[in-house]
């Protein structure tokens, strides 16, 4: 546990230089990096969604090493037409799982570096967001995080008005991942400040429907018309009750933003970050009901990211000089509950540098499908 607070703390200590590291490219890049390195060379840790790629790829790797045509090889089938090709595409050069995920997990964070690079204005801060907000997710979840990290690259077109480039990128995100077609509603948001009363009842009407059962009844028919393996990717039943810790980011989020209204630039950009953040706090809502469709939220988290980097930006004198502290206590607090949370899933930290596997690690225990990688990590 003690390595992830350490993690943590780096971008903490660096928001004291100020203004001195909040634009460093080398700082930029060398902590993605790290992030990418540390996230990409664990062993299958996250949950048992690791074990399900490793077995996809394996089965289509397979199918390439044997020269077979995409026809022959069923695990294609499996996932989204997109994702299963860049397994396809990987499988040419490793047939090795742990490979495998190094390199999707690259990519992941090469994207995320990106968009980083293009738009955010201070990046300590952005990391102390990133890793309460999305960074974890990345351990297990790579499937829709990389959707989603496609999906931010789509930004720099859609304030350049390239249409066509957007689409293009919503459609090649939508084959990773379907959820990912939800980023698409980005076209229709306006690029001006919205008055608070009018966001405020927005907000109110998306409660009001998440709270009817109507979003969740919904994402139950997505996930009947995807034809998902609901025995081996997992429980996706909707209706699990209102789940009030939506309830809680959202007024958290929402509050801030709208209580530091004036402190946002209101610029075209500006003003699409600011409502992306929104948009966030809005799919929350509307899936309040639903176990799993807040997922879809994560799309817009970059929104949440950039919005109150531009508060903390302009938050330097007088009473709104405690925002900044009070996010950064915030974020930690949501970093830590999933450290705790998730327990065995995340430390104690191990890499596929060593063989074997931790004591104790229950996922390792029901999901390992080729007892071969525990001996021998590439032995393929």
């Amino acid at each position: 546990m003690l390595l992830y607070l350490v993690i943590f703390m780096v971008p903490v200590v660096a928001m004291a230089f100020g203004e001195s590291l909040a634009r460093e490219r080398w700082f930029l890049l060398g902590y993605m990096l790290f992030l990418a390195l540390f996230v990409g060379v664990s062993d299958m840790l996250g949950g048992y969604d690791r074990y399900i790629y490793g077995e996809i790829f394996d089965a289509i790797a397979a199918g390439v090493e044997r020269d077979r045509s995409v026809e022959q090889i069923p695990a294609m089938l499996f996932f989204e037409v997109g994702y299963s090709w860049i397994n396809w595409a990987i499988a040419h050069f490793t047939v090795n799982r742990y490979v495998f995920i190094f390199t999707f997990t690259m990519l992941i964070y090469l994207n995320f570096y990106i968009a980083f690079r293009r738009h955010i204005t201070n990046y300590p801060f952005a990391f102390v967001v990133f890793m309460g907000m999305m960074f974890f997710f990345s351990f297990t979840y790579l499937r829709q995080v990389y959707g989603v990290s496609l999906a931010l690259l789509s930004i720099k077109p859609l304030i350049e008005r390239k249409w066509w480039l957007f689409a293009v990128i919503m459609v090649c995100v939508a084959l990773v991942h379907k959820s990912g077609a939800v980023f698409a509603l980005m076209f229709f948001v306006p690029r001006r400040r919205l008055p608070i009363p009018q966001v405020m009842a927005v907000l109110g009407v998306c409660l009001v429907v998440g709270l009817s059962g109507a979003t969740s009844a919904l994402y139950d028919a997505y996930i009947e018309v995807a034809d998902l393996d609901l025995e081996v990717t997992g429980d996706y039943s909707s209706d699990a009750g209102a789940r009030y810790a939506y309830l809680v980011e959202v007024l958290v989020f929402a509050g801030v933003i709208l209580n530091n209204y004036d402190k946002i630039n209101d610029t075209r950009e500006s003003n699409l970050f600011l409502n992306m953040a929104l948009m966030f706090c809005a799919v929350l809502l509307l899936f309040i009901r639903s176990e799993n469709g807040g997922r879809m939220a994560w799309y817009f988290i970059f929104g949440i990211i950039i919005t109150l980097t531009n508060i903390v930006e302009n938050c330097k004198y007088g009473i709104s000089v405690v925002v900044k502290p009070m996010l950064v206590t915030l974020f930690f607090g949501l970093f830590m509950r999933i450290v705790l949370g998730w327990g065995m899933l995340v430390w104690p930290y191990k890499s596929f540098f060593t063989n074997g596997h931790r004591e104790g690690d229950f996922i390792y225990e029901q999901f390992e499908y080729d007892g071969r990688y525990d001996s021998d990590k590439f032995y393929k």
